[in-house]
């Protein structure tokens, strides 16, 4: 497991990639991650190659949420204020 903190302040962090990334890969890698009770909530989404990109929707402070990172270029955060996100990266039990 892979444990991380991101900062999101007044607009957008990258939690996992880059758009910019040319290459994807086959993985079964999932991302977790949780928004700082004391911060602001966010609206978060992912981008995979070829695809538009995709908005989910939107995190409270203290709630969480999982995504598989199969063939996932980057996925976002986005804050009109100040939070923190801490994110783990582990691995599917299949």
């Amino acid at each position: 497991m892979l444990s991380y903190k991101v900062k999101v302040r007044k607009g957008r962090a990258n939690l996992w990639g880059n758009p910019q990334i040319t290459k994807v890969f086959d993985t079964d890698l999932i991302l977790f991650f949780r928004v700082d009770e004391n911060g602001d909530g966010i609206q978060f989404g992912y981008k995979k190659k070829d695809d538009p990109e995709v908005s989910c929707g939107t995190l409270e402070p203290g709630e969480s949420f999982a995504i598989t990172l199969e063939k996932v270029l980057v996925v976002y955060a986005d804050c009109a204020g100040d939070t923190f996100l801490d994110c783990a990266i582990l691995a599917s039990a299949d």
